[in-house]
């Protein structure tokens, strides 16, 4: 069952641990990227020529115009502010097509939370906090201990089904229904609703 934005926007009305909120901010990209389950998250499916998880180094910020310069994370900089971008951009260095290097890349909507952009910003300034190198999976979250660890499809698809209750009246969406995987198909259908043509979306979902 496709995964409403009505959903991914309840899950910022929950009180969230530092794991939950990477999950959060893993399922508002999933969202908008229609991403595969193991493209954002970590995963047991060993199918092949599926994609493993996004790294830090597979981000690419743009500056508003008239800047419009592109920006690389790096826990090395200077600075490492990486807030207040114009877009974001996600490089797939594998895929289950077995496509690589291909790029998506959304623009900011506007929305302070439920956005593509804000969500990887996020993660990323995160991870920057953390001083993760480029090659760290941006699944990653750090427990108690400062030990990084990683965000799996379980708790992504936990995290989804507790913000559905909170909007089942409104949705009609039974919320275990909802996995991980309905973030991918959400997407879609979010912009189906919205009047984009089956063959765009296509091209987007790398379907």
């Amino acid at each position: 069952v496709p995964c409403s934005l009505s959903i991914i926007h309840a899950l910022y009305f929950l009180s969230l641990n530092p794991r939950d909120t990477v999950a959060r901010r893993l399922a508002t990209t999933g969202t908008f990227f229609m991403n595969r389950p193991g493209e954002v998250v970590a995963t047991s499916n060993k199918d092949a020529g599926r994609s493993a998880p996004f790294l830090l180094q597979h981000v690419t910020f743009y500056r508003p115009e008239p800047d419009g310069r592109q920006v690389t994370p790096n826990s090395q900089s200077p600075s490492n502010d990486v807030t207040g971008n114009a877009a974001a951009m996600l490089t797939y260095a594998d895929q289950k097509n077995c496509i690589k290097g291909e790029t998506v890349s959304h623009i900011a909507n506007g929305h302070p939370h439920v956005c593509p952009v804000r969500s990887l910003e996020g993660q990323v300034q995160y991870l920057l906090e953390h001083n993760a190198p480029p090659k760290t999976p941006l699944c990653t979250y750090y427990n108690k201990h400062n030990k990084p660890c990683k965000v799996t499809t379980t708790v992504v698809t936990k995290l989804l089904r507790k913000a559905a209750a909170l909007v089942q009246l409104t949705t009609g969406i039974d919320p275990q229904s909802i996995t991980s995987r309905s973030l991918r198909s959400g997407g879609a259908t979010a912009l189906l609703c919205a009047g984009i043509d089956s063959d765009h979306i296509q091209l987007l979902g790398r379907w």
